[in-house]
């Protein structure tokens, strides 16, 4: 039986803030005293599991909810004059005016993250992970076919690219143009689809000969993996009215989202020589399955944007295989920080100070953990922008298609204007 606990830790401490008339004569002032709260506020809430001890002891992994809120808040030191004025006394603000700046200071809206979506990334990952073999024999031997064919002429690509250039360099800048992008294009797609996926492949092969008698001796493994997402705003604002001083400056917000996921499971020992070899190398049937789609011309396109491949792998259960808990953590910290000026105006004659204020950040942190939550039924879409490498695979592999359409429209309009001078010059030559 489990019961829910909350405990909370205040290490927040009081600092004042103060008003001081540096001359003249004592008079009423609308001014903000007070100051505030400055520190460390914390605030736990999980579920205690009976028997929890017990049950560790005989083997059995224990999960339960867990959230915290942890909100620090930083303030520098305020020291704003205002004056001197003709009549009236100076006056000088000083302290921690922090909880004031936070409370009066308008917010940015900040985008929202839809962080099911980052989860649902985050655990097909932990489930493709735990179904893969730990060498993918047909996907690397699928790719070695597309290697090999890559460097039956190694630096093919760069060479064509070189001879392009030498080529045409004295030929109008269309055509050089033309010839220099298709070739600088092939000569990345060579690097990325032919050099590198054969020093990966050998630099997998090498990594995994250590893991594998790890993976298929221990009974108990791990598979994680996690998703991460930031955004940022700011407003800029001008003359608040915030109980008498008129506040500009900027706020700021950024928030960092870090999803992190988690399976435990056991590996069944294997006991035939074969049955062994096909799940070290990948050749079992839910291995063919996610081979299937990794065939396909330009999955790996699909895949930037939508996890269909890493989907495919981890709802097709791989034999041996017994899940003994799954977890998922979400971890959002949110940092407010506010800077600018305060202005006050002082009567008879009427003059404005403007002074700065301190620094005042606010800074907080959500954490949850959520035991054995669902697998996705379906894909869903990447929430990371393509990243540089990736966007230059997808400028080099469609420059091939635009090429050929250019092509194909650039020839019937040269026979076009052929024609046309033709036509001009017959007429021209029999004056009819």
């Amino acid at each position: 039986m489990s019961y829910e606990r909350v405990r909370a830790r205040d290490e927040r401490v009081f600092v004042p803030a103060f008003t001081d008339q540096l001359d003249g004569i004592p008079s009423h002032l609308n001014m903000p005293n007070g100051g505030s709260l400055l520190g460390v506020n914390s605030i736990m809430t999980d579920f205690n599991n009976g028997n929890y001890k017990k049950r560790r002891a005989r083997g059995e992994i224990v999960m339960s909810k867990c959230y915290l809120e942890k909100t620090t808040t930083e303030a520098a030191e305020t020291s704003c004059t205002f004056g001197p004025h003709p009549v009236s006394p100076t006056l000088v603000l000083h302290g921690n005016y922090g909880g004031y700046v936070l409370a009066n200071a308008p917010q940015p809206t900040v985008p929202s993250v839809d962080q099911d979506q980052l989860v649902s990334l985050a655990l097909t990952k932990c489930y493709a992970k735990m179904n893969q073999s730990p060498i993918m024999g047909g996907e690397i031997a699928h790719d070695l076919t597309r290697t090999l064919g890559m460097l039956r002429r190694p630096l093919k690509g760069s060479f064509e690219l070189i001879g392009k250039m030498l080529k045409y360099k004295k030929i109008h800048l269309g055509k050089t143009t033309k010839s220099a992008t298709k070739a600088s294009a092939n000569a990345w797609l060579e690097y990325r689809y032919g050099w590198s996926p054969l020093v990966m492949d050998a630099n997998q092969a090498f990594k995994q000969s250590f893991m594998i008698h790890e993976q298929y001796e221990n009974r108990r493994l791990v598979a994680r993996a996690s998703e991460n997402a930031m955004t940022d705003s700011s407003l800029g604002f001008t003359d608040v009215n915030a109980d008498g001083i008129l506040l500009s400056g900027t706020t700021a917000v950024k928030k960092d989202y870090r999803i992190s996921a988690g399976v435990i499971y056991s590996v069944k020992a294997v006991k035939s020589g074969l049955e062994a070899a096909n799940a070290i190398l990948g050749f079992r049937p839910n291995d063919l399955i996610a081979l299937g789609w990794e065939i396909i011309p330009y999955s790996f396109v699909v895949d930037w944007f939508a996890n269909i491949g890493t989907w495919i792998s981890a709802i097709t259960p791989a034999p041996g295989i017994s899940i003994l808990g799954s977890w998922v953590t979400g971890v959002t910290e949110s940092r407010v920080t506010v800077t600018g000026t305060m202005k006050y105006s002082r009567p008879n004659p009427t003059l404005w100070y403007t002074d700065a204020f301190g620094t005042v950040t606010e800074t907080t942190v959500h954490y949850s953990r959520a035991p054995n939550p669902a697998l996705p039924n379906s894909p869903v879409l990447s929430s990371q922008a393509l990243s540089v490498k990736r966007s230059l695979d997808a400028v080099s592999l469609s420059l091939a298609p635009i090429n050929r359409g250019l092509t194909q429209l650039y020839h019937p309009a040269q026979q076009a204007l052929q024609l046309l001078t033709a036509g001009g010059k017959t007429k021209n030559r029999f004056g009819r």
